[in-house]
C-alpha cells in the first residue's frame, strides 16, 4: 500500500493533521486548521504517524483493505445516549438511626418539590 491509499484510511482529524505537518505547517497553524489546542498537536502527530506505519507495515491487499478501512472507522459509532433519570424519587419520612436509639424526622429542604 502506497502513503497515499493509507492516509485515505486514516480517520480524518489524523490524515489533516499529517498532510498539514508534510506541507510545512507549525503545530500553531495544525491547531487552528483542526480547532485544537496547540498543546495537543504533537500527541496527536505521534498517534496519526503510529497509525499511518501501522498501515503502511501491513499492506493488505483485496478484501483486507475493507476490513482495515471499517476498524478504522469503528471510532465514529454513535455513543450510547443516556439512561433518563427519574424525574421524582420518593424519599421516607423518617430515618431509622439505631445508635441514636429510634427515627428522626427528615426536615423539609426549602425550595424542594411540595413545599
Amino acid at each position: 500500500m502506497n502513503r497515499a491509499e493509507a492516509y485515505r484510511l486514516l480517520p480524518v482529524a489524523y490524515a489533516h493533521a499529517l498532510l498539514l505537518r508534510d506541507h510545512g505547517r507549525d503545530h500553531a497553524a495544525i491547531a487552528r486548521a483542526l480547532g485544537i489546542v496547540a498543546e495537543a498537536v504533537g500527541p496527536l502527530l505521534r498517534l496519526a504517524e503510529a497509525k499511518l506505519q501501522q498501515l503502511l507495515d501491513t499492506s493488505p491487499a483485496g478484501d483486507d483493505r475493507l476490513a482495515l478501512l471499517a476498524a478504522s472507522l469503528d471510532h465514529s459509532a454513535e455513543p450510547a445516549e443516556p439512561a433518563e433519570a427519574p424525574e421524582t424519587v420518593d424519599l421516607p419520612e423518617t430515618v431509622d438511626l439505631p445508635e441514636a436509639g429510634g427515627a428522626a424526622e427528615i426536615p423539609e429542604h426549602p425550595g424542594a418539590p411540595g413545599t
